[in-house]
């Protein structure tokens, strides 16, 4: 695909179209408002009145659940949260072990500890909700697969609760393991039952920090986002705040296009602003020249009002480049920010603010050794490590094998080290697993 390289210019409008860009943008700005409103929150909750009225279980059950992920205070009624787990997880003779087992593919998985023993078992990272559903369809095969290995299951969006993660509460008979997108949801992982453990990550944790330690670049870009072309990301906030600067700053916008949403679009609602000619729009680099536009940048603007753990802003991070959000924002990686490394925000006004801070320097050194430490995927096996053999000694288990090295980007899973013994030698588990059904491919 061709990667456009120059910036739009943005043309004099003639003065009877003034009007509609005012509408225009009092429009996008009044559904902005009506989603910091949670409108569809209590849309869900108003809906949840009809739940006696719909047939399927499933539907009731999936229903609940949007509720729950909206409202989590609601759950604490125990019989609501067994009941959307008996509608989404009902027993019927379907489910006995007998039942034959599925062909499944995994795509966004990875074994990273091998099976020992009964009493130590492997571990299998699962990511994604589309994932685990297809392990939690058979019950048969899935209480085969959690004899040997324990789950680790990462949500892909804010707000825990999704019908495969109460399906997987359900069914499981082994303690497992869930990294919910922020602090505030993995202190909820006790409403889906004693053997739910909850872990200090999110998909924000691994990034490999060796591929952004390369030689410092000019910071030679003001304004950068990273983002699909996705209407939830927020890409007018910039364009506004880039309306009351001087001509002199400018943005570069990075992604793909989504949703029927392309470069295109984004230009118009740039030109809404007036902003057309001073920002750039980049679709889909590769991933080498997307990290040199993250060590180019002078301040990383992640400006999404609900979203999962966005791990652009931990990419950002790594590269010493500070990053703006906004502080009511529903965003795993919001916990990341502190003083020096960014700052939290609370209106377009704010974020002008921040430009004009971060647009002087910063101590991007310092932002990148602070992140190599605390979150890089290295750290974060480290962490991972030390937990899972805390958790299996404390079950009265054993340990003798550690979990091996990987590294997540672009939302695959991938080894450290794929050529090492200790990772060549998981190719007996792939052969177990794909001895009942289940396929886990390489990204």
């Amino acid at each position: 695909m061709k990667v456009p390289q120059s910036r739009a210019k943005d043309p004099q409008s003639p003065s009877g179209l003034a009007k509609p860009k005012r509408l225009k943008r009092l429009k996008t700005e009044l559904r902005n408002a009506v989603r910091e409103k949670n409108a569809s929150a209590f849309l869900a909750l108003l809906r949840s009145v009809t739940i006696p009225l719909r047939s399927s279980p499933q539907d009731k059950g999936t229903l609940l659940v949007t509720v729950f992920a909206y409202f989590p205070g609601l759950t604490a009624s125990r019989f609501l949260m067994a009941k959307a787990m008996e509608w989404l997880c009902p027993v019927t003779p379907s489910q006995s072990n007998e039942t034959p087992l599925a062909a499944l593919d995994l795509c966004n998985s990875l074994v990273i500890k091998p099976y020992v023993s009964p009493s130590e078992r492997g571990v299998l990272l699962v990511s994604f909700e589309r994932e685990l559903e297809k392990l939690v369809r058979n019950p048969g095969q899935f209480h085969q697969l959690e004899s040997r290995y324990r789950l680790l299951f990462m949500p892909s969006w804010t707000g825990l609760f999704s019908p495969p993660l109460l399906r997987l509460a359900a069914l499981s008979r082994q303690p497992f393991h869930v990294m919910p997108v922020n602090q505030g949801e993995r202190a909820l992982c006790h409403r889906l039952g004693p053997l739910c453990q909850p872990l200090p990550f999110n998909a924000a944790s691994w990034v490999n920090e060796h591929f952004y330690a390369t030689e410092p670049l000019e910071r030679d870009i003001d304004c950068l986002m990273v983002a699909n072309f996705a209407e939830f990301k927020r890409h007018w906030i910039l364009f506004k705040a880039l309306s009351q600067l001087p001509e002199s700053v400018t943005a570069t916008c990075v992604g793909v296009p989504w949703g029927g949403r392309t470069r295109e679009s984004l230009l118009r609602e740039a030109a809404l602003y007036g902003v057309a000619h001073r920002v750039e729009v980049i679709e889909n680099p590769p991933q080498e020249e997307l990290r040199r536009y993250f060590k180019r940048a002078k301040l990383f603007c992640a400006l999404s009002f609900r979203e999962g753990s966005f791990i652009a802003v931990a990419e950002a991070l790594m590269s010493g480049t500070p990053v703006v959000m906004f502080g009511g924002a529903h965003i795993g990686s919001k916990e990341r920010i502190h003083d020096h490394n960014g700052v939290l925000v609370d209106s377009v006004e704010g974020l002008r603010k921040a430009i004009v801070r971060f647009r002087k320097g910063s101590d991007y050194s310092r932002i990148r050794d602070e992140a190599v430490t605390d979150f890089s995927a290295t750290a974060s096996c480290e962490r991972l490590n030390a937990l899972l053999r805390e958790h299996t000694l404390g079950e009265g288990g054993h340990w003798s094998d550690d979990i091996r090295g990987f590294y997540s980007m672009r939302l695959g899973f991938y080894y450290r080290q794929p050529e090492d013994p200790a990772v060549v030698c998981l190719e007996e588990d792939e052969r177990w697993l794909s001895g009942i059904g289940i396929r886990v491919l390489p990204h």
